[in-house]
């Protein structure tokens, strides 16, 4: 419903629009971007102008994302650009082996693992995956978590499959 009212034009703004409500964010302060939808690009391809723009708007403050865009010399030049600008941009991956290819980039990681993953941090390949804490604790947020705002995390951050379609995600993140 409320997506129909952004595109619709009832809710929202135009792209200057939001890049100023970024920029008027108080220094240091933790945002995410795209609760929903992905970084502007078409065809496979981000939009590294609006990507910049994005970044420089978020000059100061703490914004974070995630993509599912391919890892394509072009997109990862784009969200290293953004990340030296202080933008963190996690590469999503569908499953642990997608996850276990996307580190070879260096870049941080956020991944769908299966429903039985639980709670727990394990290490797969070398590879640390932390589930979210938000997931399963009641009073942790993105916003009193932080971990997928930290730009040079090594480890990944593990989503169990969850949701009105976690049976579809968990088929995806079992691979």
């Amino acid at each position: 419903m409320n997506w129909e009212k952004v595109s619709s034009g009832e809710r929202g703004t135009d792209w200057k629009g939001f890049l100023e409500s970024i920029e008027g964010l108080k220094p240091n302060t933790l945002w995410r971007h795209n609760v929903a939808g992905d970084l502007q690009g078409s065809a496979n391809v981000i939009d590294s102008d609006k990507l910049h723009q994005l970044a420089v708007a978020n000059t100061g403050k703490r914004g974070f994302t995630y993509t599912h865009y391919p890892a394509t010399k072009p997109n990862l030049d784009a969200i290293r650009k953004a990340g030296k600008l202080g933008f963190t941009i996690n590469l999503s991956a569908n499953n642990v082996d997608h996850a276990l290819r996307l580190r070879k980039h260096g870049l941080p990681i956020a991944s769908v693992v299966p429903i039985d993953h639980g709670n727990k941090t394990r290490t797969i390949d070398g590879l640390k995956f932390i589930t979210c804490p938000a997931t399963y604790r009641d009073n942790v947020t993105c916003k009193t978590c932080k971990l997928c705002s930290i730009p040079n995390r090594t480890a990944v951050i593990a989503f169990p499959a969850h949701g009105t379609r976690a049976k579809n995600a968990n088929i995806i993140a079992t691979g």
